[in-house]
């Protein structure tokens, strides 16, 4: 199995969990973010079942995403990568106070002594 057999000649976007690029996301190598890009509409295509899997590599793909056999290509290594990143949950920090602020309760620390 080779990346020919997952062209298609339209190049795969994720603005989504990377809104800058395969390339510049720092996730993948340079070969990783070629292989997502040049194959990505086919292999995911093949993930939502929008095409069915015809060919043996397209077969063996599919076997690869669902656990039954270890990735052993470029192109099934790079979207088991890129499938292990999106499914991870991602932490997101908030800095904000939780009810408005009292005026009357801010302490005022000027008078105070530093010695």
């Amino acid at each position: 199995m080779s990346e020919q057999d997952f062209v298609t000649g339209r190049t795969y976007f994720d603005n989504k969990f990377f809104p800058r690029g395969f390339r510049r996301s720092g996730e993948f190598t340079r070969k990783e973010a070629e292989i997502l890009e040049k194959c990505g509409v086919a292999l995911k295509a093949l993930m939502t079942g929008e095409k069915q899997p015809e060919t043996e590599a397209e077969k063996k793909f599919m076997a690869v995403v669902s656990g039954e056999v270890e990735a052993e290509t470029p192109v099934e290594r790079a979207w088991i990568k890129y499938m292990k990143y999106i499914s991870q949950p991602r932490l997101a920090y908030v800095t904000a106070m939780s009810r408005p602020v009292d005026t009357d309760e801010l302490v005022d620390y000027t008078d105070f002594d530093m010695d």
